[in-house]
């Protein structure tokens, strides 16, 4: 895991300070025999060393890898943060926000890979991990992609500003509509209507328009079906009905 770049396991600490002192007691209790060997401790303090060493490689190079990851997050996050505002300018709050989260997360995987049973701490690291954080941020806009963000951003504004300029200049050059003066209009509309006697066997009716004007007349004989014609009959003959329509546009 630590050669591929990702971190141990939880618990990793634990299971080398572990390693080492069983290792260290399996070869004391191997070469009990040999106590009065004068080379015996020497080897001893060789297999420490050599086991310690290890652990040490794999301890750093677990730390190198958590800080690579986490200023890549950074830089990422700087970037977004960036891209999100109008004029492409990361915004200070935001830088500082992202470094503070950066070296939190570093510090969780810090306290992974120490092994204070072997003396194996980051505190060193720690320190330069916030270092390295905030000079990223601080020389942030000195990055291409900082410079591509404002060329971007200065690109859409004058897109815009040419956008308005251009649909200024049309709507001044479109001439005005001229207003229409009020104006009334009017139809005349004539109505006629004959009813002879009859139980309604012939009915008609025509219609003439001149213009907004019309004439409509119809016939019907059914004037004895609506009463009696020999005793106070009330309806006419003949009935003319005008109609007068008036249209006033304002």
């Amino acid at each position: 895991d630590v050669d591929d770049g990702r971190l141990a396991p939880r618990g990793w600490a634990a299971e080398c300070a572990d390693l080492v002192r069983d290792l260290l007691q399996r070869y004391s209790d191997e070469t009990v025999g040999y106590w009065t060997y004068p080379g015996r401790s020497a080897r001893r303090a060789a297999l420490e060393t050599f086991l310690v060493d290890e652990v040490k490689r794999c301890h750093l190079k677990q730390l190198e890898t958590a800080s690579s990851r986490r200023l890549r997050r950074l830089r990422a996050g700087l970037e977004r943060a960036a891209a999100a505002r109008p004029d492409g300018d990361l915004d200070q709050a935001d830088a500082d926000r992202l470094v503070a989260d950066a070296s939190a997360s570093f510090d969780l995987d810090a306290a992974r890979c120490e092994v204070p049973a072997l003396a194996l701490l980051a505190t060193d690291q720690r320190a330069a991990f916030r270092d390295a954080a905030q000079r990223l941020a601080a020389n942030f806009a000195e990055t291409p992609a900082a410079q591509l963000l404002a060329t971007r951003a200065e690109q859409k504004r004058a897109r815009a500003a040419t956008k308005r300029a251009d649909s200024g200049a049309a709507l001044a050059k479109q001439p005005k509509r001229p207003r229409k003066p009020p104006s009334l209009s009017y139809a005349l509309q004539l109505v006629g209507m004959l009813r002879p006697r009859g139980y309604g066997n012939l009915q008609g009716f025509c219609n003439y328009a001149i213009g907004p004007h019309s004439i409509l007349f119809g016939y019907s004989d059914d004037r004895d079906v609506a009463g009696d014609m020999s005793v106070n009959d009330d309806i006419p003959l003949l009935r003319f009905q005008p109609k007068l329509t008036l249209d006033l546009d304002l």
